[in-house]
């Protein structure tokens, strides 16, 4: 391979007057070096991305303005200067800035101040000598803090007593985003309470439109919440009866309306509410029917919020009266007597009176065949007995009485 490359060569050119040609090569590179290190021509070159430094942001807000927009701006950069002093140079040494002191609020043209801190280096181009830049009053204002309560409380559970450490706390900052800003949120989760809770509720400005406004501050970025918990439970109402009806007087129904209600109190309390009683009902001296208010006996820190009227009583009175049935004797049936027996009613008394004492309601809707009057025998053995009549009804009364409880009568052998 080598002996084909020498070959080539000498057939070439290549290969004649070798010497002049080498110390024209050198001569080139010599004349090169001394031109671009003595003579050092000038170039230009470019740099982007460089930022807008603004000055006078202190004292801007010093003068109670703040910058709206205009605060990250870039330009780009042409600088010229001799290639060796540009070969050590970069972007830090170039000083862009926008001196916004003295300008008001709204939408300012502020001009670019361009510097380079090399002297021999000079700015030929920049892509814009001017930045928008728009300012705003600072103001402070005072909104209102309502807290949302999100989710759902356990059934028969209900929240009171809620309280917020702030109802109102300062939104500062441009005022054409305070003007935007109409009341400052935040939201509670209520699912699953069952005790007294207290928490911190993160607070957000909004606008009209429930939107966060974002570019304010605000005094105090939470509020400490709390409440009680309370429990609500069904329970029966119970009365309390003092005092005697006169004689032959009595108390036939007491009615409560409403017959139950809802009690609220702590969980621990409520808890071991099964019945809610009332005041004493005094039927003193009553001979007829009455209605009265009725005051519950509740256990302190329990109420009643759902009781929209009153507790009323209604107690029926009504006189004891008498009615009488008449049976006869020889008519009343005599069971559980032996096949082997008869008898013989050695009775006096042809009839018995049954006399029933009750509610005169409840004497009209008792009939003679509702009521039967039977002798029962049964164990007994031939003989003369005294034998109780018994009363067999499915009715039930007051008082009754029979104008004699006993028939006289003999059992006898039956006679074949």
């Amino acid at each position: 391979m080598i002996e084909k490359i020498k070959e080539l060569f000498n057939k070439t050119k290549l290969s004649r007057n070798t010497t002049p040609k080498m110390i024209s090569l050198i001569f080139a590179i010599v004349l090169w070096i001394y031109v671009m290190d003595q003579v050092n021509p000038e170039i230009i070159k470019e740099y982007n991305d460089i930022k807008v430094e603004i000055v006078g942001v202190e004292q801007l807000s010093n003068e109670g303005l703040i910058m709206l927009s205009g605060e990250n701006q870039y330009v780009t950069i042409k600088v010229q200067g001799r290639r060796n002093d540009l070969l050590s140079f970069d972007e830090n040494y170039l000083v862009i800035t926008a001196d916004i002191r003295g300008y008001q609020k709204g939408l300012n043209t502020v001009p670019i101040d361009k510097r380079v801190l090399v002297d021999s280096v000079s700015i030929v181009d920049i892509s814009k000598s001017e930045i928008k830049v728009e300012l705003d009053k600072i103001v402070s204002q005072q909104k209102v803090v309502r807290v949302d309560r999100t989710g759902t409380v356990d059934t028969g559970y209900e929240l009171g007593n809620f309280t917020q450490s702030k109802a109102e706390v300062i939104v500062k900052g441009p005022e054409t985003l305070v003007s935007r800003v109409t009341e400052v949120t935040g939201e509670l989760s209520v699912s699953g309470i069952q005790n007294d809770y207290q928490t911190e509720v993160s607070l957000i400005p909004v606008d009209y439109d429930g939107n966060q406004v974002l570019g304010v501050d605000l005094s105090a970025n939470s509020v400490l919440c709390s409440f009680e918990t309370f429990k609500l439970r069904t329970v029966p109402i119970e009365y309390k009866l003092i005092g005697e009806l006169p004689q032959d007087y009595k108390l036939v129904n007491v009615l409560i309306n409403p017959a139950t209600v809802v009690v609220k109190g702590k969980p621990e309390i409520v808890n071991v509410i099964s019945k809610v009683e009332t005041l004493e009902i005094d039927l003193t001296d009553r001979m007829e029917g009455f209605e009265i208010d009725l005051n519950l006996i509740l256990p302190e820190g329990v109420d009643t919020p759902y009781l929209e009227n009153a507790i009323k009583g209604n107690l029926t009175i009504e006189k004891m009266e008498t009615k009488e049935f008449t049976f006869n004797i020889s008519g009343i049936p005599i069971i559980n007597l032996s096949a082997n027996n008869d008898i013989v009613i050695i009775e006096n008394n042809k009839s018995v009176n049954l006399i029933i004492k009750d509610i005169r309601s409840k004497l009209d809707s008792i009939s003679r065949s509702d009521i039967e009057l039977v002798l029962d025998v049964s164990n007994l053995f031939p003989g003369k007995y005294s034998v109780p009549i018994e009363i067999v009804t499915e009715e039930t009364f007051d008082e009754f009485s029979l104008s004699q409880d006993k028939i006289d009568l003999e059992i006898i052998i039956k006679q074949e």
